[in-house]
């Protein structure tokens, strides 16, 4: 909320949707009105707010993150590249996904990369990587998109200043077009994994 000359945080608490009324849990030791009563505001991490490329949402129950796509074409021709740093947590390490997805969801993915939570990277099913947890490693995903292209991507690896670069299949060989890219933990326990320098690029 912009009150005054500072913004402060507020996490919801309940809505009450027939009255109108949004309850706050805060750590705060004013009211979300001291200083004004019709104060400006925006909503973070609100799936339904999501109308503009580039905003994401974060459902910390599932771990499954939801991203607007940066462009305004179809991802179905050109190439696509992506770029990321991810780390278990030392202790608690959380085993995590990375998937592209066509439209037949999870029977038409490309690129699919899962990291056990006992550090193993595996990549369209082979292990390529083992990063133990509390370490960070550094991935680039790159494949083009085409009729006539390979049904294969390109994963560079930087770990322990190694860098390992591998060719792979599709996890499908159908998939040929990005309608779904997805960061999430697909396992029913309590963990941590982190993510950093995330970046999609559709140029060369």
């Amino acid at each position: 909320m912009l009150q005054s000359w500072t913004p402060t945080l507020h996490r919801i608490e309940d809505i009450d949707a027939p009255r109108r009324v949004v309850r706050f849990h805060s750590t705060h030791s004013r009211t979300v009105d001291f200083w004004e009563r019709n104060f400006r505001y925006y909503l973070s991490n609100v799936f339904e707010a999501l109308d503009e490329p580039g905003e994401w949402y974060l459902n910390r129950h599932t771990g499954m993150l939801s991203v607007i796509q940066l462009t305004p074409r179809g991802l179905d021709r050109g190439p696509v590249r992506l770029s990321f740093a991810v780390m278990l947590h030392a202790d608690t390490p959380a085993p995590m996904n990375v998937e592209f997805r066509g439209a037949g969801g999870t029977g038409e993915t490309g690129p699919s990369l899962r990291f056990q939570a006992d550090g193993r990277l595996l990549a369209s099913g082979k292990e390529v990587l083992q990063a133990p947890p509390g370490t960070w490693t550094h991935v680039e995903i790159a494949f083009h998109l085409d009729a006539d292209a390979p049904r294969t991507y390109t994963l560079t690896l930087q770990h322990d200043q190694t860098t390992t670069q591998h060719v792979l299949p599709f996890r499908h060989a159908t998939f040929d077009e990005v309608r779904w890219l997805g960061f999430y933990a697909s396992d029913d326990v309590d963990g941590i994994f982190y993510l950093d320098e995330m970046k999609l690029s559709l140029e060369e």
